[in-house]
């Protein structure tokens, strides 16, 4: 072989061992890109996982606070909220709520954390978060809107307190009242089943539930249509209302389907109501987060008006004529009748009309989810873990000794001898006395019913003694004027100052159900202005007042904002005018939401869940897990950290 040729091979052998090589280098560095590829997303997975796992510590974290009830307490307020200050409460303590630790690691990357959010309200504007939980009890309970009514739930009592069952503001029907959420009701309720005082047709012919309708029709936006529908989904019936919608509606949708006529599951239910669309009822925060985007305000999703200065119609003028809580159709309205009243002015032709709030001029439109639940309940128990006691018991020798167990025999007495006589205003006309060792007649009926335990605070009652017909007294006189009677002064004053000593007895032990928690009662420190207009018997004025309130902690001495009462105790409203909306009080709910954000130090994904958890057991459960990941991150690093 000559030179040449050998030196030929030599290099095609070259050529081919260079090319093998380039070959297994390529294989090798796409085998390599590929493994790093895997190892990435693994890693990634593990990232994501493990900030699904903070989520899930955030909501053990909170069903541990919510279980210790002497630790601290939604009660603890807005202006405690300071890092630092574990007692704070659960409304805004970023110390207890913000960035806590879950996964601790050398690599800020892999230190994993969870916060707990919540939108923060000024004067029923979202301005911003806050670290801490929503008390369920600030919204709406759609599934006892129909307990606002007497003809739809509860039986109805016979005079509560002495305050007149005068109804809602305007053209409100007048009646014997009804209790928002323990399926009973006395006379000092608002309003509810009597006649109609606008000059249109009684309640029961165009609107049986007129205080539910009225409670949804200040949403902003609401309109009679819609209303009427959501009512006509709830009951169980298949008789439509004015403008509401029944089976005959549903079925000719495509695809068919038949109205539920039962509880709602879910707000997101609504839905599925003739009318609700996702912008009515999810505002223009798509991404759940408390702020308006640039896409968002892009939407133009806001409201005109101004909320802080009074109602103003939407549009078309209010349909009853007359005062916002009492605008129903039946003084007026939708039917085109000529219903009058006190009320802000209005006028209808005949059309349904929407609601008559509007929120005030840029506010987001945060839509009716926010006002609106179906989870909202209060325990009903007492601090020994004990039911609390049930005043509309019907044994009444019982109920005498179970008061005089726990508050003594002077409100035992006085508790019976409301249940069996006419209680009143306290007047000076007649010398009071104490109910102490005040002998009764056990065997006598109980047909006085309570609508609230505040019913006791600062009336009298007559009494007539055993083995007294009570036609006569020893000198012949009447029972009124003779030995033969006497009337009782509660041992609960309504005086602001006394009312500060004794709130916590008077809620924490004495109820008007006998059930272990009671839903939809509505919490006056927190609900927004919309909400606290659907309250029977609450006029502007008075909601107005209350949501100036909310905006700091009271000063008052004494105040205890986690029993209804700190409304007359910080002179927010009179006695008669609370006695009214006591029984659709509550001074705090057991059921709370949040977002949990699980999310590392730096970098990498987060996961985000809304969660909504019951605290009226003794181990608190959730009752909501809804994912809100594919929403987008929401929050900015510098809001978690």
């Amino acid at each position: 072989m000559t030179p040449t040729r050998r030196s030929s091979r030599r290099g095609l052998v070259l050529v081919v061992v260079l090319v093998a090589i380039a070959l297994l280098s390529l294989a090798g560095y796409t085998f390599a890109q590929l493994m790093f590829a895997e190892r990435e997303a693994a890693t990634a997975h593990a990232r994501a996982v493990q900030a699904r796992a903070s989520v899930d510590s955030g909501a053990v974290w909170i069903e541990q606070q919510l279980a210790q009830l002497s630790a601290v307490s939604q009660a603890g307020g807005r202006a405690a909220g300071q890092a630092g200050d574990p007692t704070a409460g659960w409304y805004d303590n970023p110390s207890l709520f913000r960035g806590v630790l879950v996964a601790d690691s050398v690599d800020d990357r892999n230190r994993a954390r969870f916060t707990v959010l919540a939108p923060r309200l000024q004067y029923g504007v979202v301005s911003g978060v806050r670290y801490g939980l929503e008390d369920e009890s600030a919204r709406l309970n759609l599934n006892t809107l129909l307990l606002l009514d007497p003809s739809a739930g509860g039986t109805s009592g016979s005079g509560g307190s002495g305050t007149s069952g005068s109804g809602s503001s305007g053209s409100g029907s007048s009646g014997s009242g009804s209790s928002g959420s323990g399926g009973s009701s006395s006379g000092s309720g608002g309003g509810g089943s009597g006649s109609s005082a606008g000059g249109g047709s009684s309640g029961s012919n165009t609107n049986s539930n007129p205080n539910a309708q009225a409670a949804l029709m200040n949403l902003p936006g609401m309109t009679y249509e819609i209303a009427d529908a959501i009512l006509d989904w709830l009951d169980a019936d298949d008789d439509q209302r004015p403008y509401g919608a029944e089976r005959s509606y549903y079925v000719g949708q495509s695809p068919a389907y038949a109205p539920k006529n039962g509880p709602f599951a879910s707000v997101e239910e609504l839905l599925l109501v003739r009318g609700v669309t996702p912008q009515l009822l999810f505002g223009a925060d798509a991404d759940r987060n408390g702020f308006i985007d640039a896409q968002e305000a892009a939407d133009g999703m806001t409201f005109s008006g101004n909320l802080q200065t009074g109602f103003t119609p939407a549009s078309g003028g209010s349909p009853s004529n007359g005062g916002q809580a009492g605008g129903s159709p039946s003084g007026g309205g939708p039917s085109g009748g000529s219903g009058s009243g006190s009320g802000t002015s209005g006028s209808s032709s005949g059309g349904a009309s929407s609601s008559p709030i509007a929120l005030p001029q840029g506010a987001m439109n945060q839509g009716w989810s926010a006002y609106l639940t179906v989870y909202s309940q209060e325990s009903n128990l007492r601090p020994d873990g004990q039911l609390k006691i049930n005043l509309n018991g019907s044994d009444l020798s019982l109920l005498q000794q179970q008061v005089s167990a726990v508050l003594g025999p002077d409100v035992a007495n006085f508790v019976v001898a409301f249940r069996q006589g006419s209680p009143q205003a306290l007047s000076q006309n007649s010398p009071p006395s104490s109910a102490s060792g005040v002998s009764l007649d056990l065997t006598q009926p109980g047909n006085t019913q309570f609508a609230s335990p505040a019913d006791l605070i600062g009336v009298q009652v007559q009494t007539t003694p055993p083995n007294s017909s009570g036609a006569s007294g020893s000198s012949g006189s009447s029972p009124s004027q003779g030995s033969s009677s006497s009337t009782l002064v509660s041992p609960y004053p309504g005086d602001p100052s006394s009312m500060a000593g004794y709130s916590s007895k008077l809620f924490d032990y004495l109820s008007i159900v006998p059930t272990a928690s009671v839903p939809g009662r509505i919490n006056p420190a927190y609900a927004t202005l919309p909400v606290l207009m659907g309250i029977p018997g609450m006029d502007t004025q008075t909601a107005s007042l209350i949501q100036a309130a909310q905006q700091t902690m009271s000063n008052v001495a004494g105040s205890d904002r986690r029993y209804s009462t700190w409304l007359v105790i910080e002179g927010i409203v009179p006695l008669n005018t609370y006695q009214k909306i006591a029984p659709y009080l509550t001074g705090g709910g057991r059921v709370y939401r949040s977002q949990i954000v699980g999310h590392f130090d730096r970098g990498g994904p987060i996961a985000r869940a809304e969660v909504i958890i019951d605290a009226t057991h003794p181990t608190p459960r959730v009752l909501l897990w809804r994912d809100l990941g594919h929403l987008g991150r929401g929050y900015p690093e510098r809001l978690l950290r």
